[in-house]
């Protein structure tokens, strides 16, 4: 119980730093390309960086590695009628931030043989502490990060993919989405506890064993 209990302790403080990364580096991308475009953009620090942690999407971060934040306050019409070229790459932004990140993180992760200090990645870690807590890190840093950019390209009103569908739709499906969009996260919630959204992040596991194979 105590061993079951002090793994608990170990892996929410080694994801904590993973799940504040994506969520920080993600819609701060959306922020940075948003005041490109339109300067009138709500200013980022002060208090606004303080408020994009949204508790349930923090909840389903710890649980399934994947979740959602409050999304950075964008003029979706105003970006439109200024670039609508713009506007998808500021949609864009937040997931390919969170793929680059994955994808580097994942990468120094091997080839600094960190997997060999992981507990997720090799039977034996040794006896470094500040090595395996570190490869720890650096192993939820990657996969928390590719399951973001994979669940928030996702075709639903509240995520970045649903936001891109946006831009080539008609009126009516702009009327419908505002109308349910509340009822997304919920879908959202539901899909996750039946186990349909993690089987979509089967790719980013596949990949890191891939990577675990090339490299070793």
């Amino acid at each position: 119980m105590i061993n079951k209990l002090l793994e608990l302790i170990r892996k929410f403080i080694s994801l904590t730093p993973a799940i504040i990364l994506a969520i920080y580096a993600h819609e701060f991308a959306h922020y940075y390309f948003a005041k490109k475009l339109d300067s009138k953009s709500v200013y980022w620090f002060k208090p606004r960086f303080l408020k994009v942690f949204d508790p349930l999407g923090v909840i389903m971060y710890y649980l399934y590695y994947y979740g959602w934040s409050r999304p950075y306050p964008i003029n979706f019409w105003r970006l439109k009628a200024k670039s609508k070229s713009g506007l998808i790459l500021t949609i864009l932004s937040g997931p390919l931030t969170n793929f680059i990140i994955g994808i580097i993180s994942i990468f120094l992760f091997y080839i600094f043989k960190l997997n060999n200090y992981c507990i997720y990645t090799a039977e034996n870690v040794g006896d470094n502490i500040f090595l395996v807590f570190f490869s720890e890190i650096i192993y939820w840093i990657s996969i928390v990060n590719l399951n973001t950019a994979i669940f928030n390209m996702l075709p639903f009103p509240t995520l970045d993919g649903g936001n891109l569908i946006k831009v080539f739709a008609s009126e009516r499906y702009l009327q419908w989405s505002a109308k349910f969009q509340i009822y997304g996260i919920l879908l959202l919630i539901v899909l996750s506890l039946i186990g349909i959204i993690q089987l979509l992040m089967i790719p980013v596991n596949e990949f890191v064993f891939w990577l675990s194979t090339f490299f070793n």
